[in-house]
């Protein structure tokens, strides 16, 4: 037997144990009858095995065998808290491992948020964006169909398969009183913008980076070499909507910004395995460069290695929204039957620690009138405080507009206006500190 036919059996063995107990909460128990003596509740297999039994004889509308197992194996999975845990067809495995949803639909990347199926990044001149499509979104439905339980793949399979020549999405939108529908016409979807380089006469250089690959590796490092040359020289690191990229591409990222031996990022499997850091191994050309790095909720995966990294090495400051929430690498399983079991087998956290994956959040108490956990505190190198519980929370929020104007950015102006006031990465920090 292979190893992970070894890893499935006992998984299924895992799996029935916490079964029987989901399948006792979600009702689907029936009392023995009357004139049974009572008995002990019997434990593991044998209490799945009892609810299985006792469903066959005595529910009025029953499920066939296969119906109840598949029901029984959804449900160990609903109670792990992974929000990518699932079983799917064996033509979902083809995404790169830690990069869910990498493949955009007319433009749309989509991906879990908080619960529901949302915008990750719309790749700028698409379909989608043409449409009128953001980053934040939720999907509510598409066409007629309403989206409840479906999955970000199953969702992005939806729009992609419907047959007209227009697919009319209807969006969720935080900064709107009520849902919009957005019709996006079909046609080619463009490839995420190469690296841009903005070198005005004064001020900072801008990079805007649109995903974390090697031409954005090639990118930073010509900007780096060039700044080294120029004193009083900054630098405005945008990673707005930057999706993509694998951990290997922001480890090589960061590395032209921090300094040898400093952790980048570190991956770690299950409780009680081995974790994994990854040290910067190359001297930076510019360790005085003043560095702001523009995030929003668009900023996912790779991009949020880099920004974690940079925040907790007090390398830079972070302007902007709370990115999404996206470090994970998954694994297949095989089960056979054309469907494999999909798992978080691996979270990335920041040098403080921070865990950048969003987890669905725990269920509030009853009585409770919280709506959300407080964010976790950490220590950055230098003492200042950065918020964990999932995404990387920026040094100074700038709220997203309703509806952003062309005409003006203020997130690009709080960065200006910090870098006006800071000769040095040191003075950046104290201003970004001050209020």
């Amino acid at each position: 037997m292979t190893r992970w036919k070894m890893a499935v059996a006992v998984l299924v063995a895992i799996g029935a144990f916490f079964a029987g107990g989901w399948l006792l909460r979600k009702g689907m128990t029936s009392a023995p009858p009357a004139d049974s003596a009572a008995v002990p509740v019997p434990g593991g297999t044998r209490l799945f095995n009892a609810v299985l039994q006792t469903v066959r004889s005595y529910a009025v509308d029953s499920l066939d065998e296969s119906s109840i197992y598949k029901l029984a194996a959804s449900g160990v999975l609903a109670e792990l808290g992974d929000p990518y845990a699932a079983l799917v067809s064996d033509r979902d495995t083809a995404v790169p491992p830690d990069q869910l949803g990498a493949k955009p639909v007319l433009g749309l990347y989509l991906d879990w948020s908080d619960g529901f199926v949302g915008v990750v990044s719309v790749v700028p001149g698409s379909p989608a964006a043409v449409a009128g499509a953001r980053a934040g979104d939720v999907v509510l439905r598409v066409g007629a169909t309403q989206i409840s339980a479906q999955r970000p793949d199953e969702v992005a399979r939806l729009i992609d398969e419907a047959k007209d020549s227009t697919v009319r999405v209807r969006l969720g939108r935080e900064t709107m009183p009520a849902p919009l529908w957005v019709t996006i016409s079909r046609g080619p979807t463009p490839e995420m913008p190469p690296p841009s380089v903005e070198r005005p006469g004064t001020g900072p250089t801008i990079v805007r980076i649109h995903r974390i690959d090697s031409a954005a590796v090639r990118a930073l490092a010509g900007v780096l070499d060039s700044a080294a040359a120029r004193p009083r020289s900054s630098l405005i690191l945008d990673l707005r909507g930057a999706v993509g990229g694998t951990l290997a591409d922001a480890v090589a990222f960061a590395d032209l910004l921090l300094a040898p031996g400093q952790t980048i990022v570190t991956a770690r499997g299950r409780t009680g395995t081995a974790s994994t850091p990854f040290l910067d191994q190359r001297p930076t050309p510019a360790p005085e460069l003043p560095v702001v790095v523009l995030v929003d909720r668009g900023t996912a995966g790779a991009a949020e290695v880099v920004a974690g990294a940079l925040q907790d090495h007090d390398r830079a400051a972070l302007v902007g929204e709370t990115t999404f929430g996206r470090g994970a690498r998954l694994s297949f399983f095989p089960l056979g039957n054309g469907s494999s079991l999909r798992l978080t087998t691996e979270v990335w956290l920041t040098p403080s620690g921070r865990v950048i994956q969003r987890f669905i959040p725990p269920p509030v108490p009853e009585g409770s009138t919280d709506t959300l956990p407080d964010r976790p505190k950490f220590k950055t190198d230098g003492g200042r405080t950065v918020l964990g519980g999932g995404g990387v929370v920026p040094d100074r929020e700038v709220p997203l507009d309703a509806e952003p104007s062309r005409a003006s950015d203020p997130v690009l102006d709080a960065a200006r206006q910090l870098l006006a006031r800071a000769s040095d990465r040191k003075a950046l920090l104290a201003a970004v500190s001050a209020n």
